[in-house]
């Protein structure tokens, strides 16, 4: 059986109509919050008498609330096509482009490179994923950076070149990785469609096994009622029975496996995923509310606030990719040797303004000779999840370690913190592995319960071992075993 759905399935066809519908209303709701929300800066606006700049102003609004009577219209009617969620992203984008453009020519000129709204192109990319078209997320990660940078160029003449070089990341430079972060998260949005589409091909397919092997259960209890005298006949059909019956309660397992995943990711998306933007939607609207009368230093812990909380949603991300993979197969291991501190150290400055605003302090002890034999990302992403444990249980003033040793052929890595520990009954659960539980951390820190599944299942792709040891209020200490070097090398 093919490991991806026939362009024919049924299932297949509800992502690409049913599911493109209902992303299409959710997208209109948001466009009604937005549209309000702008109404009501407007009104401020001719109250404080800038009666030409809320004029122009109202050009996108209305384009927004037109474009949103006329999508009730065709849901009324039944006539939601194909072609409505190229149009919603043209809309979408094309109207944020133009507000940007009419607040750079009205109010900042530099706006074209620095106000809040642009992070809303962000939303409307994640907006174009909730359609399950991968086609549809290209072109709208297409057109993002088309209107994107159309709207810097042609104001760049028009700002004075010494406001931009006062202004961090306003230069064409910044204006070039800012794309190209916009590609990266068009990238990464890219995959969510197709591995939803092969969670539920897979669950497709048990569900046929199933019924196929029931079905031939059925035959096998009808031959042995017309054959009852054969008594090796029947010794034989007793055995494949018995055989048919365990392979249906693996199918069984296999099922409610597959349906504990999909919840799962389910529950990710909507939720743990759903934070950060959730956080970086209310404060970008309170920069566009409140730029003008906030001082630079609210600003620019607002503007690392989001920095930061965007950091956070692409490392949930990141764990929901590889995770997703892991239950589709998709992932494939590639050692290599690692340099075990200089790796170590890149990761410290990952995690060096979480360590900050804790105060928490992380120590590289590890021998600068020291090398282990795995692959690159996968142990990279251990590493991630291990110290993201580490700090979310780790008070203000505390330490989190590194140190490694090397003996009989193989390296060991530890990561050790003074933190509160783990109580006798979550560490039970937590080396089971079989289930995935969260705790708050210390400062209510929320987490997704895939770090440890994620770094179990890393751990025996590339060989190696991995222990936790914890003391309630004392601390952790978690280590991982590899090989040294590659088999056959001494």
């Amino acid at each position: 059986m093919k490991n991806t759905l026939p362009g024919d399935s049924e299932i297949l066809q509800y992502l690409y109509k049913d599911g493109g519908v209902r992303g299409e209303k959710v997208a209109m709701r948001f466009r009604w919050f937005l549209a309000f929300l702008v109404l009501a800066l407007i009104i401020v606006m001719y109250i404080k008498g800038q009666t030409r700049e809320a004029s122009w102003s109202l050009i996108p609004v209305s384009i927004y609330v037109f474009y949103n009577i006329f999508l009730i219209f065709l849901f009324r009617k039944g006539k939601v096509g194909y072609w409505v969620r190229y149009v919603s992203v043209i809309v979408d984008v094309g109207v944020l482009t133009l507000h940007i453009f009419v607040y750079s020519t009205f109010f900042s000129e530099i706006a074209v490179a620095v106000t809040a709204s642009i992070y809303i192109y962000f939303i409307l990319l994640f907006l174009s994923v909730l359609r399950y078209d991968r086609k549809l997320v290209i072109f709208a990660t297409v057109f993002v950076i088309f209107c994107f940078n159309l709207n810097y160029y042609l104001r760049i003449d028009s700002i004075d070149p010494e406001l931009i070089s006062q202004v961090v990341s306003a230069d064409k430079a910044g204006h070039f990785y800012k794309s190209m972060y916009m590609v990266l998260f068009g990238i990464m949005l890219l995959h969510i469609p197709r591995l939803v589409t092969e969670l539920i091909s897979r669950q497709e397919r048990v569900l046929a096994d199933k019924k196929e092997s029931e079905i031939k259960l059925a035959v096998e209890k009808m031959e042995k009622q017309f054959l009852g005298d054969r008594l090796e006949f029947e010794k034989d059909a007793n055995a494949e029975l018995a055989g048919q019956k365990k392979q249906i309660e693996l199918q069984n397992h296999e099922l409610q496996q597959l349906l504990s995943a999909r919840e799962k990711l389910q529950t990710v998306i909507s939720h743990d995923l759903r934070n950060p933007f959730t956080v970086i939607q209310s404060l970008t609207e309170s920069l566009n509310e409140n730029l003008e009368n906030m001082d630079e230093q609210d600003a620019k812990r607002a503007v690392q606030t989001i920095h930061d909380t965007n950091k956070r949603g692409l490392y949930l991300l990141d764990n929901l990719l590889n995770w997703t993979r892991l239950q589709t197969g998709k992932l494939r291991v590639d050692s290599t040797s690692i340099p075990v501190y200089a790796v170590v150290q890149r990761e410290m400055e990952y995690f060096e303004t979480l360590s900050n605003d804790k105060k928490v302090k992380i120590r590289n002890e590890v021998i600068p000779s020291l090398s282990l034999y795995c692959d690159m990302d996968m142990f990279r992403t251990m590493l991630r999840n291990i110290v993201s444990n580490a700090l979310k249980f780790t008070p203000e003033g505390g330490n989190v370690r590194f140190s490694g040793n090397t003996k009989d052929g193989t390296t060991t890595l530890c990561i050790e913190d003074n933190g509160v520990g783990i109580s006798g009954n979550n560490l039970k659960r937590l080396l089971r592995f079989d289930e995935s539980f969260s705790t708050p951390g210390t400062e209510n820190e929320k987490g997704s319960g895939l770090g440890f599944s994620l770094i179990k299942e890393f751990v025996d792709m590339n060989k190696g071992t991995f222990t936790v040891q914890s003391e309630e209020g004392k601390g952790t200490e978690v280590c991982l075993t590899f090989p040294e070097s590659p088999p056959g090398n001494k």
